[in-house]
C-alpha cells in the first residue's frame, strides 16, 4: 500500500469575495459550498491518483469530519472504488477500564480511554482482507454492545474521522449539534433530506454527550438567503423552513434549541416564531455583531435585546465575528439592556484568522485572560465559536468556576424599537398621528387604490418634523383592513428607521401586523373591556409587543401608593410635523372637527396642566383635546 499523505490546505478570503459577500451574501454561501464541494471533490481525486487505502480525518469536535468523511466516502464511490466509514467513538473502553485522573475523575482525553489494540486489528484487517467487524459502542451505558459493526471495502477506501466528545471532555455542559447549515435551501443538492441530516447530527451529539453529562442543543444557524425587503425569501416561508428543522430536532431528541449567529432581526423573529409555535425546547439566542457595535444588517444590541426577549427566548448572547475584547462592550450593553435575573451568554471567537490561514490569532490561555472581565457581567453562560479547541474551553471553566449567574436589579425602561433605532420610553415621545385616514379623505382615497407611495410621503415627511415612533391606522370603508395594514407595516419598514404603533380594533388585522412589524412595536385602541383584551393581550404577549391605553388599569395599579395616571390625547394640532399639509388637506380637517378649527400646542399644555395641578381626585382618565373628532 502506497505512504502518501495528502495535504489540502486551508484557502484564504479574497478581498474581492468578501465584497461580493457584502452584497450578496447568498451568493457568498453560494460560493463558500461549491467551494467546500469542490475540494471534497479534489481529495477525492488525491485518493484515487495515490492507490491510498486508508484516509484519516482529524478536527474538533462539531469541525464537520462527519459530513466531510461521508461526503468523500461518496465521492470516492463516484469514482468507481468501493469506500467505508470508520468513526474512533466505537473504540472506547468500558468506563470501568477508563485511566483516572489524580483526583480520581475519569480521564476522558487520555488516549489510553481508547482501545487502541482493536484500532490496530481493525485497521490492519481492513489493509489486508478488505474487511473486518468494528465494535459498537453504548454512549449512554459507557459500555461496548454486544454486537460488532461489519466493515467491508475490498480493495477500495476505508475514511476514519476522529473522536468527537472532546469539548463535553473538557467541561462543556451545552454541546450544539452539526446542524447549523441544516436547512432546506443549503441542502437542495444533497443527496439527504433535512429530516436525515438532523436526526444524524442530534443522534451524534447526544452520543458523544451522555458520558459527559452535557445537554444537546440543537443548532440553528441563517438560511442563506435575505429576507423580504432586503432580500426575496418571503418572511412566512423562512418561518415554514425554521420549523421544519425544529420539528426534527425535536424528533430527534434535542434537550434544547439555539439559534445564533444570525444578522438579521427578522429572520431572527422568524426563527424563533418557528420554535415556540412548534416545541416546548428552552431556547437560545445569539446574533453576531460588528466592530461598530451594529450587525451586517444594522441591528443594534438594544433592539435585538428588546425584541428576542419580547418573543420568548429563554436566553440571549452574543457570539462569532470578533474576539472576546471586541465583544465585551457589546456583551456588557446586552446584560444592561435585560433584567438582572434574565440569562446572558457569550461565545466569542479566538480572535481573528491570521493572514497565512494558519487558524486564529488567539492562544487558549489569552483567550481565558480576555475573558476575565466577564465575570463581573452575572453570565448564565460562556462558551467559544470560531476557532476554539477544547483547550480553550478548558482554561474557561476554570475562569468561571466559581461565578453565580444573575446581575443585580436595575431600573428597566420601556422600549420600542425596529432594528436600528430604539427608543426609550420615559417622558414624552412624540408620536406621528397621519398615517391614519379619520378626516383624511386624499389618505382614504389612496387606501382605496392602493398608492404606498402617498402612504410613505406621509410617513416620510412625520419622520423628519421629529416623530419618534409612528401610529398606522388603515380602517375605512372599502379596503380589507386585515391585509392593508400588513402591506402598509412592510412597506413602511422598508423605508423608514423609526418604530411603529399599530392602531386597529381589528384583532385579526392587528395579528396580522404584529407578525410582519420587525421589532418590538406598541399597540394602541386597546380599552379595558375584557372581550378586547382577551384578544389583544395574548397577541401581544406571543409578539412581544407593548400596549398603550390601559390607563386605568395602571391607575388601580398605582392608585394605593398615591400616584395619579392620567392621559392626554391630542387631535389634529399646529405644529411643524403637519407643515407639510396643503390647506386643502387643512380644510378638510377643519370639516371633521366639530368645532370648525385646528388646535393649538397651548391648548394641550393647557390640558396637561389640569392634569397636573388641578384635578387631585382624578386618575384614569384620557382627555381628548381634539375639538370633538372622534378617531
Amino acid at each position: 500500500m502506497p505512504n502518501t499523505l495528502i495535504w489540502i490546505p486551508k484557502r484564504l478570503v479574497e478581498l474581492g469575495l468578501v465584497n461580493v459577500a457584502a452584497r450578496s451574501p447568498e451568493a457568498f454561501i453560494d460560493y463558500c459550498e461549491q467551494d467546500y464541494a469542490a475540494r471534497v471533490e479534489h481529495a477525492a481525486t488525491c485518493v484515487r491518483e495515490s492507490g491510498a487505502h486508508v484516509v484519516m480525518l482529524t478536527g474538533p469536535s462539531a469541525s464537520g469530519k462527519t459530513t466531510t468523511a461521508h461526503k468523500l466516502a461518496d465521492c470516492i464511490a463516484a469514482h468507481g472504488r468501493r469506500s467505508a466509514v470508520v468513526s474512533l467513538d466505537n473504540f472506547y473502553k468500558d468506563l470501568k477500564d477508563y485511566p483516572r485522573l489524580p483526583d480520581g475523575s475519569v480521564d476522558y482525553e487520555s488516549v489510553d480511554a481508547l482501545d487502541i489494540s482493536a484500532i490496530n486489528r481493525c485497521l490492519l484487517e481492513l489493509i489486508r482482507t478488505g474487511r473486518t467487524q468494528i465494535p459498537d459502542f453504548d454512549f449512554c451505558g459507557e459500555r461496548r454492545r454486544h454486537g460488532v459493526i461489519p466493515v467491508e471495502v475490498g480493495d477500495g477506501v476505508v475514511v476514519i474521522e476522529g473522536i468527537h466528545a472532546q469539548y463535553a471532555a473538557a467541561g462543556s455542559r451545552i454541546i450544539n449539534t452539526n446542524t447549523f447549515g441544516a436547512s432546506a435551501h443549503k441542502l437542495a443538492k444533497s443527496p439527504y433530506t433535512v429530516e436525515e441530516v438532523i436526526a444524524a447530527g442530534v443522534a451524534c451529539c447526544k452520543r458523544a454527550c451522555a458520558p459527559y453529562g452535557a445537554l444537546t442543543a440543537l443548532d440553528i444557524g441563517p438560511l442563506g438567503e435575505l429576507l423580504e425587503p432586503n432580500g426575496t425569501l418571503p418572511f412566512e416561508t423562512a418561518v415554514s423552513e425554521y420549523a421544519r428543522i425544529v420539528r426534527a430536532g425535536v424528533a430527534a431528541g434535542a434537550d434544547l434549541v439555539v439559534v445564533e449567529t444570525f444578522t438579521d432581526l427578522y429572520e431572527l423573529k422568524a426563527a424563533l416564531l418557528a420554535v415556540k409555535e412548534n416545541c416546548d425546547l428552552p431556547v437560545l439566542a445569539s446574533m453576531s455583531f460588528e466592530a461598530r457595535g451594529r450587525t451586517f444588517t444594522g441591528c443594534t444590541v438594544e433592539s435585538f435585546a428588546a425584541t428576542a426577549r419580547g418573543l420568548g427566548a429563554d436566553a440571549l448572547g452574543i457570539n462569532c465575528s470578533l474576539g472576546p475584547q471586541e465583544i465585551f462592550p457589546m456583551a456588557k450593553r446586552l446584560a444592561e439592556a435585560l433584567p438582572g435575573d434574565f440569562p446572558v451568554f457569550v461565545k466569542p471567537n479566538a480572535g481573528l484568522p491570521r493572514a497565512d490561514g494558519s487558524g486564529y490569532d488567539i492562544t487558549p490561555e489569552l483567550f481565558a485572560q480576555q475573558m476575565t472581565p466577564y465575570r463581573d457581567l452575572g453570565l448564565f453562560a460562556a462558551g467559544g465559536c470560531c476557532g476554539t479547541t477544547p483547550d480553550f474551553i478548558r482554561l474557561l471553566n476554570d475562569v468561571f468556576r466559581d461565578c453565580v449567574p444573575g446581575r443585580a436589579a436595575h431600573p428597566m425602561p420601556s422600549v420600542i424599537c425596529s432594528p436600528v433605532e430604539c427608543v426609550t420610553v420615559d417622558g414624552v415621545t412624540v408620536v406621528g398621528e397621519r398615517i391614519n385616514p379619520t378626516g383624511k379623505k386624499r389618505f382614504q382615497q389612496a387606501l382605496r387604490q392602493n398608492d404606498m407611495d402617498y402612504v410613505l410621503e406621509q410617513a416620510v415627511s412625520q419622520a423628519e418634523a421629529g416623530a419618534q415612533l409612528l401610529d398606522v391606522n388603515v380602517g375605512t370603508p372599502e379596503v380589507d383592513e386585515p391585509a392593508m395594514l400588513e402591506q402598509v407595516v412592510k412597506t413602511l419598514q422598508s423605508v423608514v428607521s423609526q418604530p411603529l404603533q399599530l392602531d386597529s380594533t381589528n384583532f385579526e388585522a392587528l395579528e396580522r401586523a404584529l407578525r410582519a412589524y420587525n421589532g418590538k412595536p406598541i399597540v394602541n385602541s386597546v380599552n379595558g373591556a375584557p372581550a378586547v383584551l382577551g384578544h389583544v393581550l395574548p397577541l401581544c404577549k406571543k409578539y412581544g409587543a407593548a400596549v398603550i391605553g390601559l390607563t386605568r388599569a395602571l391607575a388601580k395599579e398605582v392608585g394605593p401608593s398615591g400616584v395619579r395616571v392620567n392621559c392626554v390625547a391630542p387631535g389634529v394640532i399646529s405644529t411643524d410635523m403637519n407643515r407639510s399639509l396643503s390647506e386643502a388637506d387643512f380644510a378638510a380637517l377643519r370639516e371633521e372637527t366639530p368645532l370648525g378649527v385646528i388646535g393649538s400646542p397651548e391648548e394641550t399644555a393647557d390640558a396637561i396642566w389640569y392634569f397636573t395641578a388641578c384635578a387631585s381626585f382624578v386618575t384614569g382618565q384620557v382627555l381628548g383635546v381634539n375639538g370633538g373628532m372622534v378617531i
